[in-house]
């Protein structure tokens, strides 16, 4: 028979609330009981997280390949980045879930129940009951994790809808991850390509859209394999594939209530103007293991500084106005700063001062046309 009643619930076991799992075994708080439900049967190959980091103690044993350098390119134009002691990290996510499940499994405080669908989540007085597709549960404390586009403001949000294979190559000419590739514009939509080189016979190559709508797996495929014909990549095999929408905007205004915390994406880790969480994830997950030692209570998300909110919101507005201008504001804003204030931009790290030179490092007339507006 299964327990019913929890100190904490988890809802969706993606990678927040894994994160989370890593930081409360680290930090061996083992006194109180967690349980994670999530819908799916099992865990597939399915992400790639990727992230700019300086010393990455916490995650050497999960990262499989890291480049110091790294480009972007728009109309055969390329800029390449490097930083002194920065390289740019790659994860791959059944590692990562393995690894999670492993500690999981080892745990005496820590439960994961697959194949289990949230219906319902009501709050009582000092509980918090969670109703599943097959029982009910009970805890002190509900996260919830769960990804959901509705909980972003309709105004001002953009969707990043991506599709990538990783493909088998019998010579790998590709050496520099490409993190923006032939930025264009193409029915309103700003695409680009995100190629990763794994290894010597290995390649994730990745088209990406920035829309007012998400984009299905088979709207991005068309463009995807006209790419992949391009270069000459079409007819090798596929190892898996990769497909995901991730919002970007800013939440809307929920209801607060002390017993029910949002983690993730929909906790607000994802930065609004690039899509990035997985340190800031980390961040939190940290933060939150913390917390839960010395409180006993999950915590949210750290609230944005006002000086990144806007850029965001100018970014973003800058885009849905008129998307056609997409390819070259990225382009002129990644050459027109350093490489190190690009990682603390996309990251969401930059001070006062940092974001006022990103900024100033829009096209000028656009800047001042979207201000006089």
């Amino acid at each position: 028979m299964k327990k019913s009643e929890y100190d904490f619930i988890i809802l969706g076991g993606g990678c927040a609330s894994l994160s989370l799992v890593f930081n409360l075994i680290n930090n061996k708080i083992e006194d109180l009981s967690f349980l994670i439900i999530e819908k799916r049967e099992f865990y597939t190959d399915d992400r790639s997280w990727c992230f700019w980091e300086r010393n990455c103690n916490n995650y050497d044993h999960l990262i499989e390949k890291s480049w110091e350098k790294w480009k972007f390119s728009r109309n055969n134009n390329t800029s390449y980045h490097e930083v002194h002691n920065y390289s740019y990290h790659y994860i791959r996510s059944m590692n990562f879930y393995r690894k999670a499940l492993k500690l999981i499994k080892k745990s005496k405080n820590i439960n994961i129940n697959l194949g289990e669908t949230v219906l319902e989540t009501t709050i009582k007085k000092h509980k918090v009951y969670v109703k599943t597709d097959k029982t009910s549960y009970f805890g002190k404390e509900v996260l919830d994790t769960r990804p959901n586009k509705d909980a972003f403001s309709n105004k001002g949000t953009l969707f990043q809808s991506f599709l990538g294979y990783e493909l088998k190559l019998n010579n790998n000419n590709f050496e520099v991850a490409s993190i923006m590739d032939d930025m264009r514009i193409n029915k309103k939509n700003f695409i680009f390509d995100y190629i990763l080189p794994l290894s010597k016979n290995l390649i994730l190559f990745e088209t990406t859209f920035f829309s007012k709508r998400l984009k299905s797996k088979d709207f991005i495929k068309k463009e995807l394999m006209r790419k992949l014909k391009k270069y000459d990549l079409d007819n090798n095999k596929i190892v898996r594939e990769e497909y995901g929408v991730i919002p970007m905007g800013f939440i809307k205004k929920r209801n607060k209530h002390k017993n029910y915390f949002y983690g993730g994406q929909i906790g607000g880790a994802i930065r609004a103007s690039s899509g990035y969480g997985f340190l800031r994830i980390q961040d939190w997950a940290f933060k939150c293991a913390i917390n839960l030692k010395k409180n006993k209570s999950f915590l949210s998300h750290t609230k944005e500084k006002r000086i990144i909110k806007y850029m965001d919101k100018l970014f973003l507005n800058l885009l849905i106005d008129d998307m056609s201008i997409s390819p070259k504001l990225f382009f002129n804003f990644i050459k027109n700063i350093s490489p190190k204030l690009f990682i603390k931009f996309m990251n969401g790290n930059t001070n006062y001062l940092e974001c006022i030179r990103v900024i100033l490092s829009m096209p000028k007339r656009v800047f001042i046309k979207y201000l006089l507006k």
